[in-house]
């Protein structure tokens, strides 16, 4: 007798922290259905709760508690309860599953946050500069940023790079087979993904 409880706890454990099958799009997107929205966020790796004062400064950088973060975030849907035959065992011993509403829809946010460096009205990201831009070198902008001392691509400084004369160039012009080639200058100085290189552009061209 102490067997099967011990079993059924361990299976009930495993099951119960699964997530549930993710909706189609379309089913997602109805919300004619009991839901519940639910935030994870992981700072430096660190799980905990989604702040509620998060302060998005561009698609991709947000101020948390006086420091710049390089954010990732995911959104998926779930159903505590599995809807497929042979699903019964899973939902009577989970805890999700017992303690949702008939065909409940979980809305999940997940946030993967990165130190960048403290905050200071100096720090700007470069998204935004480029309005004429095709999207895809709006992208790319928006993976930059600069403050008075450094520049950063990403979480991660540009070193060599002087934030008072940094720009990212388009030396292939908007042929979107480049789009993979992010490329910068910063005096004479030319940067391939965030690295300086000795490439010589004009033989490239």
């Amino acid at each position: 007798m102490k067997l099967k409880y011990c079993l059924i706890g361990v299976l009930s454990a495993a099951l119960g922290g699964c997530d549930g099958p993710t909706l189609p799009p379309s089913e997602a997107l109805n919300r004619d259905h009991p839901s519940k929205d639910i935030c994870r966020e992981y700072t430096d790796e660190s799980q905990g709760r989604c702040t509620a004062n998060l302060r998005p400064i561009s698609s991709n950088y947000v101020v948390k508690k006086k420091q710049v973060y390089w954010m990732h975030k995911t959104e998926s849907t779930s159903t505590p309860c599995l809807r497929f035959v042979g699903a019964i065992f899973h939902n009577l011993f989970s805890w999700s599953c017992l303690t949702s509403e008939p065909n409940q829809v979980d809305y999940i946010e997940k946030r993967h946050l990165r130190r960048v460096s403290a905050y200071s009205p100096a720090f700007q990201p470069l998204e935004g500069s480029g309005p004429l831009l095709a999207e895809w070198q709006q992208k790319q902008l928006a993976d930059y940023a600069k403050d008075e001392s450094a520049v950063y691509m990403g979480t991660s400084k540009i070193v060599g790079a002087d934030p008072h004369d940094f720009s990212v160039i388009f030396p292939f012009g908007n042929d979107e087979r480049w789009k993979d080639f992010s490329v910068a200058r910063s005096g004479n100085t030319i940067f391939f993904g965030g690295r300086a290189t000795d490439i010589d552009l004009n033989q490239c061209l």
